[in-house]
């Protein structure tokens, strides 16, 4: 954690195997523990200058188990180079 960073973060436990928590749980533990101060240029940003290099690039598709969408880095082909991309991408896929 980053000094620029370190009063804006903080790690909330919500639900758990006998209490899973409910979307509004979380949409409230989001509220509550993360201030975000920077725009989405600037959260994209981020993402893409700590890419790690794995794979080919990154994707945004629908999980395969159903769970929601995910936005990785991955090998899998249909990569795409940026994280800006891969979002353009899913959201031309999905209509």
């Amino acid at each position: 954690m980053t000094e620029s960073n370190k009063d804006y973060v903080r790690v909330h436990k919500i639900g758990d195997a006998k209490n899973p928590a409910t979307v509004e749980d979380i949409d409230q533990a989001i509220s509550d523990c993360i201030k975000i101060k920077q725009s989405d240029t600037e959260l994209l940003d981020w993402l893409e200058k700590n890419t790690r290099g794995y794979g080919k690039g990154w994707i945004c598709r629908d999980s395969t188990t159903g769970r929601g969408l995910r936005l990785h880095e991955t090998s899998d082909y249909g990569a795409s180079p940026t994280v800006r991309r891969a979002i353009v991408d899913a959201m031309r896929r999905k209509g």
